[in-house]
């Protein structure tokens, strides 16, 4: 065996190796993502059952109804003093806002 052909066997077995790692990472890769597939389904099973969704695409439909001015002075903690979760309610409804305003749909 000359030195050109030792060379290309030990490209050959380098790219083998390479290919060798690639493989690997794509299952690890394709594991991942499996696990955060659960994770989603999960986390969205929970909101469902304590009523998150359903909250959010109320407040949405509020926001798209109203406007945000019209949403934001009804749960502002200025005009609610009493109400100790009127501040909670009031950056909910910004996040959605915010979040609807990312996604184009304000």
């Amino acid at each position: 065996m000359d030195d050109k052909d030792k060379q290309i066997e030990d490209l050959s077995n380098i790219v083998g190796e390479q290919n060798k790692i690639i493989e690997a990472t794509d299952k690890a890769f394709d594991t991942m993502f499996e696990h955060l597939q659960k994770i989603l389904k999960t986390i969205t099973h929970v909101n469902d059952i304590l009523g998150f969704t359903d909250r959010y695409n109320n407040i949405k439909m509020l926001i798209k109804k109203y406007g945000w001015k019209y949403v934001c002075q009804g749960f502002h903690p200025d005009n609610n003093p009493d109400d100790p979760g009127a501040f909670q309610m009031f950056e909910l409804c910004k996040y959605i806002h915010e979040d609807m305003k990312r996604k184009g749909e304000v």
